[in-house]
């Protein structure tokens, strides 16, 4: 994290003009998600070249997707008796 901030607020001409709003977002988002959350996230953008604070919560976002949920099969009484067609010219 610490080289994503220097990245953001250093010197220079890659440096963004908005580099110490970007660097507060991260730790916003270190308060909401948790510390090392981030600094997974600040890594694999490091890993990837990527230096905004969007593409660190791009990933951040990612890396917290709930499992898909489970198909609910509806019991035998409420399944349907005639299957409903598609008709586009009604």
């Amino acid at each position: 994290m610490a080289k994503v901030q220097a990245r953001l607020t250093g010197r220079g001409r890659d440096r963004p003009k908005d580099g110490d709003r970007q660097v507060v977002s991260l730790l916003l988002a270190a308060h909401e998600k948790g510390l090392d959350a981030v600094e997974r996230a600040c890594a694999e953008a490091l890993e990837a070249g990527l230096r905004s604070a969007d593409a660190i919560l791009n990933i951040l976002s990612r890396q917290d997707r709930a499992p898909a949920v489970e198909t609910v099969v509806p019991p035998e009484q409420l399944q349907l008796r005639h299957e409903p067609t598609a008709d586009c010219a009604r």
